[in-house]
């Protein structure tokens, strides 16, 4: 089972605060269902199973509302969390990469070269620190 890290200030945001619950359940559940990439293979009717809801194509636009988070691609067949690389796997440019973050660069390069994707779709300019315990320190 994969672990994620989780903002908590999240329930404080305005942006997440005004969204209605439902939303805000399928916020959690792509973030929690995503691969390493941050890419989640739409299935709405698996979604709306999970979160007691409905959910479609045009009701996510409210989850961009005021700040582009996610993006559909392939023909609307993937939806992209474009921040979760940054906060989940840090600086993939590193010279001391962890298993994780090379796991998600390769699943990266393969979405740019697949799907035209962009390193910027991906927002991979921040620098976040990535913890780098003992036995996780990974092979440059």
């Amino acid at each position: 089972m994969s672990k994620r890290f989780t903002e908590i200030s999240k329930w404080n945001d305005p942006w997440f605060r005004k969204l209605i619950p439902e939303d805000k359940l399928f916020w959690l559940y792509i973030c929690d269902n995503c691969d390493n990439a941050g890419v989640w293979k739409v299935d709405f009717e698996l979604a709306a199973f999970h979160i007691g809801g409905s959910m479609d194509a045009e009701k996510m636009t409210r989850l961009n509302k005021g700040k582009e988070r996610i993006k559909m691609f392939g023909d609307n067949g993937f939806l992209l969390i474009k921040d979760f690389v940054n906060f989940q796997i840090g600086n993939i440019y590193s010279k001391c990469l962890t298993n994780l973050q090379k796991s998600s660069f390769l699943l990266i390069e393969k979405y740019i070269k697949n799907y035209g994707l962009t390193e910027e779709d991906f927002k991979l300019t921040g620098k976040l620190p990535v913890v780098y315990g003992y036995k996780y320190k990974g092979k440059g």
